[in-house]
């Protein structure tokens, strides 16, 4: 079943599996994003997107101990691989104070041929549910 947990401060990489254990997909776009906390606040989303938006697989990508053997292509960040693509992709900036609502940037399609448009309107409180 769902459920909700707390995540600490710090860079976290979701796809489509649980975050734990982490995959190595997750684990190699993470290891890009090392040093993202210098990085100038004006670049932060045109760098992520270009993270975001890489067809290289993790050279340790493995299908191993999977139901079924994917293609090695299926571990990058951006996906095309006959039935196996990506869809969208979407950055979260949640600010330090915990009082301001996040930033949201969201690719309605594959992020290496997809701008980012900012989204943090469809955060504000008449559009959550509580």
């Amino acid at each position: 079943a769902p459920a909700v947990r707390e995540l600490p401060p710090g860079v976290h990489v979701l796809e489509n599996r649980p975050l734990t254990p982490v995959s190595p997909k997750a684990a190699f776009t993470a290891r890009a994003l090392v040093g993202l906390a210098a990085w100038p606040a004006a670049e932060l989303v045109e760098r992520l997107h270009a993270v975001l938006k890489s067809h290289q697989p993790p050279p340790d990508a493995s299908s191993e101990g999977e139901e079924f053997a994917r293609p090695k292509a299926t571990e990058a960040a951006c996906v095309h691989a006959g039935p196996y693509g990506t869809r969208s992709a979407t950055i979260v900036l949640v600010p330090q104070d915990g009082a301001t609502l996040p930033d949201v940037y969201a690719a309605d399609g594959p992020p290496c041929t997809t701008p980012f448009r900012q989204e943090t309107a469809l955060w504000d409180p008449p559009h959550t549910r509580g």
